[in-house]
């Protein structure tokens, strides 16, 4: 509707016949949804924004549990892994699984779960798939919950092959 000003609300009416002082009669029900439209409008807009991100984003975007299991992962998961998110967030393979046995032990740090604010950032190896071994660029954080404690993690995983080819080829030069 437009209002006396030319403001444009949004209603929602329910009618129902009833009886009153013994006749016929329309009882009309009348809401302002507007608040809750320009609610659902900008929530629609901002899962677009961030669905457009999520799609052409060349990384992968995680949160998850102190042992890499995934609440959500996002974003080239099947070009970096070869594996799909579902593989990840059904459990059929988890993300230690597919570190090189050699750089383990960079990933392995307990300080994510006891040192609120905790980044940390490592370069190490990943075997793919099909077994190719794949350079990757980690950068995770903690999640506090209210009280500064450590609840669980997210950040990213970016393939950074093509620079350490780069970095190797220079350093031989």
């Amino acid at each position: 509707i437009i209002t006396k000003t030319g403001e444009i609300k949004w209603i929602e009416y329910y009618s129902k016949n009833i009886s009153y002082q013994r006749r016929n009669a329309v009882l009309f029900t009348i809401l302002d949804i507007t608040e809750r439209i320009r609610s659902e409008r900008a929530l629609k807009k901002s899962e677009e924004r961030y669905r457009s991100f999520m799609q052409n984003f060349q990384g992968i975007a995680f949160q998850g549990s102190f042992d890499f299991h995934p609440e959500f992962f996002h974003g080239a998961v099947k070009a970096i892994t070869g594996y799909t998110e579902k593989d990840f967030t059904g459990g059929t393979v988890s993300w230690r699984d597919i570190v090189h046995p050699d750089d383990l032990p960079e990933i392995m740090d307990d300080s994510l779960q006891s040192d609120p604010d905790q980044v940390l950032e490592s370069e190490y190896r990943i075997i793919s798939r099909n077994g190719d071994i794949k350079w990757i660029h980690q950068y995770i954080q903690n999640v506090c919950d209210n009280n500064g404690i450590p609840v669980s993690i997210r950040g990213t995983f970016t393939d950074i092959s093509e620079r350490k080819r780069l970095e190797t080829q220079f350093l031989q030069a």
